[in-house]
């Protein structure tokens, strides 16, 4: 009986410990802000509201979030809770399927301790008052956005006798809705005009002379002098053309070959990189070869030039996560393989 109790004693000890880690440390500040519904979100992207219905068929109103990595919600009024249901199904089994802030779920089936940690949430407590709620303030950070795993969240919240439905979904490349930048759908020309750019190019703080072009209103670089450059830095990568990668044309049939990157890997020189361009305009023509990432299929815009493929450079950013900003005091192009990249930059 004394093993048994002393069991259960551990047991509710370890409950307790797996989502306090954080309790004593500060809550994150909050950048990119907005209200929505019963809580500020922090990193926020975009909104929308559906209804839908929760486990037992009763109608609810949720709001449907896009976020950066790293955000937050955080409570503005006392007698606050936040839930995480595991299943993604709100209103479910208690017992089984809520996570809150210092409570996790141990599953018989599994025999694990399911917590807030497995949703890579870090929760930031105020002060628990008798009824169980929690007082003003009370923060939820997300985590980052992580390929192949679940970056999507069904949290409720409860403030007093209100209840709040979210999904939160973390975007890998977001652009927040404070931002100044245009997001630009518009499909790229089949056929276009590429103009030198004279415009400076600073690598990790060193400028380097590339044979880059500005084709409608954006740089375009050769994706091996990229490499080359690249190569020795926490960034760096490998591009290769393969025959072993194949996508589907638009009546299904296989089309093999492709260009593959791999990042981590030191380039291999082919000999022409960064060769000095002759400073005229050229046409060119858009690249439709299919360019794999880590076995996945990146969209990423191209055009060839005189049998070289020229990528866009904020593409090349954007798939290797390296920073491309505009540095107005340099009057030039700025890439920093420290920061990862910012569509806000």
């Amino acid at each position: 009986m004394k093993k048994f109790l002393s069991g259960i004693l551990s047991m509710v000890l370890l409950i307790s410990c797996l989502t306090i880690s954080a309790f004593a440390a500060e809550a994150p500040k909050m950048e990119h802000t907005k209200v929505v519904g019963g809580v500020t979100v922090s990193n926020f992207v975009s909104m929308e509201e559906v209804d839908s219905r929760d486990f037992n068929n009763m109608p609810i109103h949720i709001y449907r979030v896009k976020i950066g990595p790293h955000a937050c919600i955080r409570s503005e009024v006392n007698n606050t809770n936040f839930i995480w249901w595991k299943t993604d199904v709100f209103n479910g089994i208690e017992s089984e399927e809520a996570i809150y802030t210092d409570k996790a779920y141990y599953s018989p089936i599994d025999g694990l301790y399911i917590s807030l940690d497995d949703a890579r949430i870090t929760p930031y407590p105020t002060t628990k008052g008798s009824n169980g709620l929690w007082s003003k303030g009370l923060t939820w950070e997300f985590g980052d956005y992580r390929l192949n795993e679940k970056n999507g969240f069904a949290i409720k919240v409860i403030e007093g006798s209100q209840s709040y439905y979210y999904w939160f979904e973390i975007l890998e490349y977001p652009v927040y809705s404070d931002s100044n930048v245009v997001v630009d759908n518009t499909p790229p020309a089949e056929k276009a005009t590429a103009i030198p750019t004279s415009s400076p190019v600073y690598v990790n703080g060193k400028i380097v002379k590339f044979d880059a072009y500005n084709i409608n209103n954006n740089n375009y670089f050769k994706l091996r002098d990229i490499a080359q450059v690249l190569r020795g830095t926490e960034k760096q990568f490998e591009v290769v053309w393969s025959n072993e990668v194949a996508v589907a044309d638009a009546f299904g049939n296989p089309v093999i070959g492709g260009i593959v990157i791999t990042p981590g890997k030191p380039y291999t020189t082919v000999g022409g990189e960064l060769k000095a361009g002759d400073g005229q305009s050229k046409a060119c023509n858009l690249n439709k070869s299919p360019v794999f990432l880590n076995g996945n299929l990146k969209n990423m815009t191209a055009y060839n030039i005189n049998g070289n493929n020229y990528f866009k450079l904020r593409d090349i950013g954007m798939a290797l996560n390296f920073d491309v900003s505009w540095d107005s005091n340099l009057k030039g192009v700025v890439i920093d393989t420290t920061k990862g990249y910012d569509a806000n930059t």
